[in-house]
């Protein structure tokens, strides 16, 4: 079952809004899923702090979408983004065999009007979502905050 939430950091020196399952490695087996893969999107209307914008928040949440739909069914899952300096950075973590240039392609099919870069390297520890996804002392203390006074 997923937990979805979000908080704000700071991400090699820049103001970073973080959203991450954050049950993702007992949801998904890192033995079954060593391979880390990302696209990244440039914002089309950055904040000056490097977030997103209201006026672009429609146009993002169809994109996700388009994200989600496309991979259903695979072995790949979508574990978090973070949004910092004007770009969207989604991370997926799948198996070493598939074939993420395929999916980009439908995605970017889906809306091509977005500046995008993809890759992908092996990360079958998940460093990417223990040292930079997953909030600290402070991230946490964000999330139980909002959850209380919902």
């Amino acid at each position: 079952m997923s937990d979805w939430n979000y908080y704000q950091a700071n991400v090699n020196d820049r103001l970073a809004s973080i959203y991450l399952d954050l049950e993702a490695k007992e949801e998904y087996s890192q033995q079954e899923y060593p391979k880390l893969f990302w696209l990244f999107i440039r914002l089309k209307v950055a904040r000056d702090d490097g977030l997103s914008h209201d006026d672009e928040f429609d146009a993002l949440c169809e994109y996700e979408d388009i994200i989600d739909e496309h991979i259903k069914g695979l072995p790949i899952h979508l574990v978090g983004r973070i949004t910092t300096n004007g770009m969207r950075k989604f991370y997926f973590y799948g198996n070493d065999n598939f074939k993420f240039e395929t999916l980009v392609e439908a995605i970017v099919d889906g809306d091509s009007s977005y500046q995008y870069q993809s890759g992908s390297k092996d990360d079958s520890n998940w460093s990417q979502y223990d040292d930079v996804l997953y909030p600290e002392e402070q991230g946490l203390k964000q999330i139980f905050e909002r959850a209380e006074n919902a």
